[in-house]
């Protein structure tokens, strides 16, 4: 023992904070955790109410109370003390340490060389563990926001020549201006986090309401859709191209489906277009949030975001879009990544692609394969129907129906019967008189606002919401996707029907 005294809880603190190690916290009793970061090593130490010399400890105070030092604070020990560890309990009075025979007792001495042991072999350890490279462990990017579109023009302009190289805000535009594409870079994250989508938009002038996506190409050095404007890529322009993956083209993967409303902003202080009296005023500008946490693994690293808006004015549409990442704050929290594969895409984001109309004519049949490690397989689709006509796909309900392997999946009709209730982001939505009978039965007429009216699937102001399907049989290997509109109308090549359905898919799966 006598080798083993002499040291006081200063001079081990100080060869600790020596060696590289910190005060972690306050363990159970009167030990001290402390934690060397390089090693990723905690030592525990004791904090004994006495001060220790070589073989006699210094009398216990009469006032039979002990104050005895923590790195951040005094802790205050008080008798009784018979639930203690007899190694931690006060002398007994009159400074005589626990004898038998005028010896100290075998159950002190093993307590107290059980106690510095551990601590004098690390100090003999020293400096070569505490040097020794820790492992990489997960590493913390906080929450990050990112600012893609900052009231950004979308528009039709046929003085936008295809394929040009990126402008002096480094956006790339495609379409005569409707497709806006930026590239973006997204950190890697190890610890889990939520990703949100919010977009705001208003009316630059544009009256009408018209389809509207987000969407992403990720790994990308050359934009595709460019490659596919200016005829670098080789595609079947004879059907639908890009609808599916084919000639080295993957399918855009869709953020977000939403649809304009009626004049937006732009018209909304207009004196001329008065609102109904059960809308206080109309609406400045429309929002939309997303929660897009499943792509996560495809947003990683630099991609390209672009924008699509149906627009044929020169007036267009002003958008803002912001990606947040909302890392948790929990040290172990881990990412749960998921996989994404997109499977087909009936947008039209380029000017070679048209509106897609062969679903009168048959399902959309796409081949996948699925590796051996996929588990809690999820299909995301999007749906919705357009059409300028009272007998077409936009106004009338068709039943989506959705196969895999030539078994049924999920049938549902889109439909949204809600759209009176965005009538305040409408201010330029046709308006007529229609006649009906009040309470009473009595003849009477109110007014329908187009923007009233229920379609498949959206309404102007909305966006469309994913229709999630799980798919937990599916196994490995070879499948096939199959979605049919058996009741989709026939686009008879007149321009003022253009019945057409706007489609996407994708799967997501954890490893």
């Amino acid at each position: 023992m006598g080798r083993l005294g002499g040291f006081r809880y200063r001079e081990i603190i100080s060869r600790l904070k020596r060696f590289g190690f910190i005060f972690h916290r306050q363990a159970a009793g009167s030990h001290e955790i402390w934690y060397c970061e390089q090693t990723k090593r905690y030592t525990t130490i004791p904090t004994t109410p006495v001060t220790c010399r070589k073989e006699r400890c210094a009398p216990y105070s009469s006032k039979r109370k002990l104050m005895w030092r923590s790195s951040s604070k005094h802790v205050e020990a008080r008798h009784p003390q018979q639930h203690r560890p007899h190694h931690l309990r006060p002398l007994p009075p009159h400074g005589k340490l626990p004898e038998h025979n005028g010896r100290l007792s075998r159950q002190a001495m093993n307590t107290m060389h059980s106690t510095y042991c551990s601590f004098i072999a690390l100090l003999l350890l020293g400096t070569s563990a505490c040097t020794t490279p820790a492992p990489k462990g997960p590493v913390s990017n906080g929450d990050v926001v990112i600012s893609v579109f900052d009231t950004c023009h979308v528009r039709f302009d046929t003085a936008w020549k295809k394929g040009e190289a990126p402008d002096t805000y480094g956006l790339l535009r495609l379409d005569a201006g409707r497709v806006v594409m930026t590239k973006i870079t997204v950190p890697h994250f190890d610890k889990r986090v939520d990703v949100h989508l919010r977009m705001r938009l208003v009316s630059l002038g544009d009256p009408w309401d018209k389809a509207g996506s987000l969407f992403i190409l990720p790994g990308a050095d050359l934009p595709l859709f460019q490659q596919v404007e200016n005829g670098t890529l080789p595609m079947d322009t004879t059907g639908y191209p890009g609808v599916v993956a084919q000639a080295g083209y993957a399918p855009a993967i869709e953020l977000l489906r939403f649809m304009t409303p009626f004049g937006i902003g732009h018209f909304s202080d207009t004196a001329r277009v008065r609102p109904p009296i059960y809308v206080p005023q109309w609406e400045k500008s429309v929002t939309w949030e997303a929660d897009i946490t499943p792509l996560l693994s495809a947003l990683e690293g630099e991609v390209w975001l672009g924008c699509y808006i149906d627009t044929w004015t020169k007036e267009g549409f002003s958008i803002t879009v912001e990606l947040t990442f909302d890392e948790s704050d929990i040290a172990g929290d881990l990412v749960k990544k998921q996989q994404v594969l997109p499977l087909c895409n009936t947008v039209r984001y380029v000017h070679p692609q048209r509106a897609y109309a062969a679903f009168h004519d048959g399902p959309l049949d796409v081949p996948f394969n699925l590796p051996d490690s996929a588990k809690d397989v999820q299909l995301h689709y999007i749906t919705t129907g357009h059409g300028g006509h009272e007998g077409g796909d936009e106004f009338v309900r068709k039943e989506n129906r959705i196969s895999l392997d030539d078994s049924l999946v999920k049938a549902f009709t889109p439909w949204r019967d809600d759209c009176a209730s965005f009538r305040r982001f409408n201010p330029t939505s046709g308006v007529w008189r229609v006649k009906t009978k009040d309470y009473h039965g009595k003849p009477e007429e109110q007014s329908l606002a187009s923007s009233d009216l229920s379609r498949s699937g959206w309404c102007p102001g909305s966006m469309a919401d994913p229709v999630v399907m799980e798919l937990h049989d599916l196994g490995p290997g070879e499948h096939v996707l199959s979605i049919a509109i058996p009741e989709a109308q026939q686009w008879d090549g007149k321009a003022n029907e253009l019945n057409h359905w706007l489609v996407s898919a994708y799967l997501t799966w954890r490893e």
